[in-house]
């Protein structure tokens, strides 16, 4: 039917020709090549047109696409996803070609990867805002991960950056070049905090040159020499407590400032084992718990004062001497002790013990059977012996001769 004007009610049905600048196609060839492209059992049941450009528009009930604006001529006639604009016979509604660069689903979820919300830019995985592209950007994130510049150094797959100073990477690495935290406080897991009050709590990881653990800091993982905890601190053998001892080696000093050692020196005293001298070898001064030696003299622990072999004196006070003076101008030489006017000398024999003294002396002698104290009178002169004796006891006699010298005789015969 041909007609310039006509006016048509009713049921119209058409598979070939066209109505207005619209193709109508049905059957199983491309209505542009004539070639069998379609060889479904739905064939092609559309309306299209082209524009000069060569890009067509297809109108297709049958197709899942029953929308598709701008196919490109490059492609197929049947090549709907290459649309810049379709819709899909669900609903769908797409726009950009195959790569679905912006997308809203019969259900409103919206879908872009190129474009503006606002001012921010939409990238193919990311939203960002101020600059030239996503590297260059004031604010980024995105999912993919870029490579930037955080404060001065070239960092890799960060997700999401503010600034030139801070951003966090795809393994939430965070870099920040000046971070402040105004409240509340700043915490990673259960093993790393730090609160606004500055109170910083962390189970491990490094501080300096530090290897941080559950038992403190040390300077190594294994084998440490140096070790703080909350109750020790630890470098080699020197180490002190928390309530302030100190111990290295041999040597400790305690909180109350009591020390310990067993070597080393002290001024000019060395201290080993046994005390405290003032050379290593062949000292002349000695300090050990018993004794205080200086050269010959020495002190006991227990007060008794020795000064070589010719003076001592005796815990009890006992006084011992071969040489030497005391009192006024006493003298003690050779056994005899003496002043400048008298000489008491003691002298022992087999036969008999003398005392040389002047007269008018007393005299004290204990024995075993008699205790006596004898006051002498002068003797006269001439003669021998004067008897003038006192008999002390198991034969035992005291007398004085003429010479003014005192006996003491064990002889039974002697009489008194």
């Amino acid at each position: 039917m041909t007609a310039e004007s006509a006016t048509l009610r009713g049921h119209v049905e058409a598979a070939t020709g066209s109505i207005g600048g619209w193709n109508i196609s049905s059957g199983n060839k491309d209505p542009v090549t004539g070639e069998d492209t379609e060889t479904s059992a739905r064939g092609w049941n559309a309306l299209w047109a082209s524009n000069a450009d060569g890009y067509y528009t297809v109108l297709d009930p049958s197709r899942d696409n029953v929308i598709a604006v701008g196919i490109p001529a490059s492609y197929a006639f049947n090549n709907h996803n290459y649309a810049q604009f379709r819709v899909t016979n669900q609903g769908d509604l797409i726009v950009g070609g195959n790569t679905e660069p912006f997308k809203v689903t019969q259900e409103g979820v919206m879908t872009a990867t190129k474009g503006q919300i606002a001012t921010w830019n939409i990238g193919t995985n990311s939203l960002w805002n101020g600059g030239d592209s996503e590297a260059s950007s004031t604010l980024y994130y995105g999912t993919s991960g870029i490579a930037v510049t955080i404060g001065g150094e070239l960092r890799s797959n960060i997700i999401f950056k503010a600034g030139s100073d801070f951003g966090v990477d795809n393994t939430g690495k965070v870099y920040a070049h000046n971070l402040t935290i105004t409240g509340g406080s700043f915490k990673i897991g259960d093993n790393f905090e730090v609160t606004t009050a500055g109170a910083l709590t962390a189970k491990s990881g490094t501080l300096g040159g530090w290897i941080l653990d559950k038992d403190g800091l040390k300077n190594a993982a294994s084998n440490p020499t140096a070790v703080l905890t909350p109750t020790n601190f630890k470098l080699g053998a020197f180490s002190v407590a928390s309530d302030g001892a100190i111990t290295t080696g041999s040597f400790s000093v305690t909180k109350d400032g009591k020390i310990t050692a067993t070597s080393g020196k002290l001024g000019g005293w060395i201290l080993d084992s046994s005390g405290l001298k003032n050379a290593e070898s062949n000292p002349t001064a000695v300090l050990t718990p018993s004794q205080f030696k200086l050269g010959a003299f020495s002190v006991s622990s227990a007060g008794a004062i020795t000064a070589g072999s010719n003076f001592s004196v005796s815990s009890t006070g006992v006084v011992t001497a071969a040489i030497g003076t005391f009192g006024g101008g006493w003298y003690i030489s050779s056994g005899a002790l003496s002043t400048n006017s008298a000489t008491l000398n003691l002298a022992t024999n087999a036969n008999a013990l003398s005392v040389m003294l002047f007269n008018g002396m007393t005299l004290v002698n204990k024995s075993a059977n008699a205790f006596q104290t004898l006051n002498f009178i002068r003797p006269s002169l001439g003669g021998d012996y004067y008897n003038e004796g006192i008999f002390m006891g198991r034969e035992t006699c005291i007398y004085m001769n003429n010479y003014s010298a005192l006996y003491l005789s064990y002889y039974s015969e002697f009489i008194c």
